[in-house]
């Protein structure tokens, strides 16, 4: 079964609920700072564009105080979240739209395809990521086993 661009950006944001606590330094404190508007996307069913927004934001916000190491995935999975965001709107989505209302529409499967390659990228640039956070901050971003 083919999993929703809903679904893929669903489990690549929900590595960021956060399961334990770390910190000391800039990048760390973003994370740990990001689980608010993370933590709420777990289930797909209720995501809003409005928290999907949120949560695309928070990836530019940490992309922008990575190490050097993984600068480059943050900012992929940033600039993938914000692609699919406009896909969103495009397909007539609001703030207050559920994401599974509009994942129907043409408009957004035609633009959700031209992202599946960006889609794939996240999921292996979110496993570099986990390892780091894990090492840099002792935050255990978990959500990347193979499911």
């Amino acid at each position: 079964m083919r999993k929703t661009p809903v679904a893929i950006a669903g489990s690549a944001l929900v590595t960021l609920v956060l399961t334990a606590c770390g910190g000391g330094n800039a990048y760390c404190d973003e994370i740990k700072a990001a689980e608010n508007d993370i933590g709420g996307i777990s289930n797909p069913q209720d995501l809003t564009l409005g928290d999907f927004e949120k949560a695309a934001d928070r990836f530019d916000d940490i992309a922008e105080e990575a190490p050097d190491s993984v600068t480059k995935e943050w900012q992929n999975t940033a600039d993938t979240l914000d692609k699919l965001t406009e896909a969103f709107e495009d397909a007539g989505a609001e703030s207050s739209s559920k994401l599974t209302d509009v994942v129907a529409d043409p408009k957004f499967a035609q633009a959700a395809q031209s992202l599946s390659g960006d889609l794939t990228a996240v999921n292996t640039d979110m496993q570099k990521v986990n390892t780091n956070v894990k090492e840099e901050c002792d935050i255990d971003l978990g959500g990347t086993s193979g499911s």
